[in-house]
């Protein structure tokens, strides 16, 4: 490259001094590996926009952010990861280098703060270093930047608590402003360098990590190596993937065996609803525990849907080894896909298993829940809010709504035979149809009160205290408990005809994205390229 760029890179004859090159070739590679990781996020299924600003200029931070709100939608995550290099003893430093340096991590990340929304984000990280915890010589500036940063996390932390914050004092990346000759002088001062892949699957698991609300992290050269051999990998999976859980089932996911796909399709590609993905977890927990029953979920988590855009998916269930606690025991469950050294977890949770259901609590339903008409029949609200098609009619009757949440009635679901041919089990472990009615009345709430369209990404706990499902429907509650900018959170409680509670969601959390708006008209389905009608 560095040969090519000699012939063709520079307009003058006269051969360019090293420095002049290795800029040139420092910009050419930064080029390619911006283009390939496009293409990659690309061909997982995404969507990449690139940008190339001067992030201290705020007025143009607050251009481009806001025409990607625009075309996007809300902007949910920030990573913060600006940084230049001006290294010098402090006597040779002029005030216009510390400026570069300082202004393009601080100044950077104040415009950034400035032109999202106070309650955007559901995480922000911010690429810190250890210059700033411990210092290194020459680096006055950029110590003092990053340590503005940690500052910075702790502060936002505590502005934005439904947020996960965290400043990471990163040792020296194998890359990014690691030359290859400072990548010597830290050989020499015995100090290692954090690979590409270990480093990124660090900065994955500290947003995925909720346990602590620590905001500032030290991460040096000391991270475990992805192995080469097969078992190895299988046991160390990519991306958001978690280590340690074994297969129980595969399925493979296509529209001619998975009838009910053709009634949930999402910008015009079939996508697999959660309430089947939270069925399927239930089942892989109680493959190897026979004897027990699915008293619930906590944590349930999507992590990444599973969209028909390709043609069929190869799926499987994972489960760790089965543990006690308190009178219950726990599996952690998630549902992923791809081969096992690139795999992708599409949900997560940990299945709560028992011997025996527990005694329904009592509930009585908050008679300000149906103050108002809710302004749509039902069928008005399946041809003009909802996606859903004929097989997630689920909701009969809305039976009331207020600021508060909404009641309605539900239809319980067919057999499992009656939606996809050879089904995991001939009876449901919960109820699919009702459980998804529950997460529409949730987007009807967004709709009527916000004025926008949602989708279910979060549940606190499920709790379910009978085994199966009355065939005539149930009455179905739904509370919401907190209401901020672009996430709405709420119980649902579902009673049969005598009022004894069935089972109950707790903390269930929806995205609201103005976005959606137009994926959720499509009502046919694409997959592999050919086309079907939403017909049962």
């Amino acid at each position: 490259i560095k040969r090519a760029l000699l012939e063709h890179g520079f307009t003058h004859h006269e051969t360019p001094a090293p420095p002049d090159l290795e800029v040139a070739y420092r910009h050419h590679i930064a080029n390619r590996e911006v283009a390939d990781t496009i293409a990659g996020i690309e061909r997982a299924g995404g969507r990449a926009v690139y940008r190339s600003i001067d992030v201290r200029d705020g007025e143009a931070v607050a251009t481009t952010l806001a025409d990607i709100r625009r075309s996007l939608g809300p902007i949910h995550g920030l990573i913060h990861a600006a940084g230049v290099l001006e290294d010098r003893w402090i006597d040779d430093k002029t005030v216009e280098q510390f400026a570069r340096v300082f202004d393009t991590k601080v100044a950077s990340l104040r415009h950034l703060l400035e032109a999202v929304e106070p309650e955007e984000l559901a995480f922000l990280a911010l690429f810190s270093s250890v210059s700033g915890r411990f210092g290194r010589q020459g680096q006055v500036d950029y110590a003092m930047a990053n340590e503005v940063l940690n500052k910075v996390a702790q502060r936002q932390a505590s502005l934005r608590p439904s947020c996960r914050v965290v400043a990471i004092d990163w040792g020296p990346w194998d890359g990014g402003m690691v030359t290859p000759a400072l990548k010597r002088d830290f050989a020499r001062a015995g100090v290692g360098v954090i690979s590409l892949k270990a480093g990124a699957r660090s900065l994955l698991d500290e947003l995925a990590y909720t346990e602590t609300r620590a905001t500032e992290v030290v991460i040096g050269d000391v991270l475990p190596e992805p192995a080469d051999d097969d078992a190895a990998r299988r046991a160390q999976p990519a991306s958001a993937a978690q280590p340690g859980l074994s297969p129980v089932f595969e399925r493979r996911l296509d529209i001619d065996r998975h009838a009910f796909l053709n009634s949930h399709v999402i910008g015009g590609y079939p996508v697999l609803p959660v309430a089947v993905m939270q069925e399927w977890l239930g089942h892989g927990a109680l493959h190897d525990n026979p004897g027990l029953l699915l008293g619930g979920f906590a944590e349930f988590r999507v992590l990444k849907g599973v969209i028909l855009s390709n043609g069929p998916r190869d799926l499987r269930v994972v489960v760790s080894k089965i543990r006690r606690h308190d009178e219950c025991f726990e599996v952690d469950v998630e549902l992923r896909s791809g081969p096992d050294e690139e795999e992708t977890a599409h949900a997560r949770a940990r299945a709560i298993l028992l011997s025996t259901l527990p005694t329904a609590p009592d509930y009585t339903q908050p008679p300000r829940l149906n103050e108002e008409n809710y302004g749509y029949s039902v069928d008005a609200a399946y041809r003009e809010v909802l996606f859903h098609g004929p097989y997630f009619h689920g909701i009969e009757s809305i039976d009331g709504y207020s600021s508060d949440g909404i009641v309605a009635h539900v239809r319980s679901a067919p057999p499992p035979a009656d939606w996809m041919d050879d089904p995991l089990r001939t009876a449901w472990l919960g109820d699919p149809l009702i459980v998804d009615a529950g997460l529409q009345m949730g987007i009807l709430w967004c709709h009527k009160a916000l004025g926008c369209v949602s989708l279910p990404t979060f549940g606190a706990r499920y709790r379910q205290y009978t085994d199966a499902f009355p065939t005539d429907g149930v009455v179905a509650a739904l509370e919401i408990r907190e209401q901020i900018p672009h996430r709405v959170t709420g119980d649902i409680t579902f009673v049969d005809a005598s009022g004894t509670v069935l089972a109950r969601m707790e903390g269930y959390a929806w995205t609201v994205d103005p976005s959606l708006r137009d994926a959720f008209r499509p009502l046919v389905a694409q997959s592999g390229g050919s086309r079907t009608s939403d017909a049962r």
